[in-house]
């Protein structure tokens, strides 16, 4: 069974501290694994190429004594967010 012809995900990363601007895509800039080639690196748009379920796993980090808010959207309808904010800490 070949994996990359049968699975679908994706594991990608932001390598550096970036500041954007509310409502912004996220855009990793390092893209690890893309099996069924769904997650698109230019646009940060991930389009599901076969029926099924999608488990999303997703981290935030803020600056030091900043705070982070990412939401995580289905067809621009919010689904859920991770925030952090954190004192003398990231």
């Amino acid at each position: 069974l070949d994996k990359k012809n049968t699975t679908v995900a994706f594991t990608a990363v932001i390598k550096e501290h970036r500041n954007l601007p509310a409502n912004a895509v996220v855009v990793f800039d390092n893209v690890y694994i893309n099996f069924g080639s769904g997650y698109n690196g230019a646009t940060g748009v991930f389009t599901a190429p076969k029926a099924g379920v999608y488990v999303f796993h997703l981290h935030t980090l803020s600056n030091l004594n900043g705070m982070a808010y990412v939401g995580l959207y289905h067809n621009e309808v919010y689904q859920l967010s991770s925030f952090g904010r954190a004192v003398n800490d990231y």
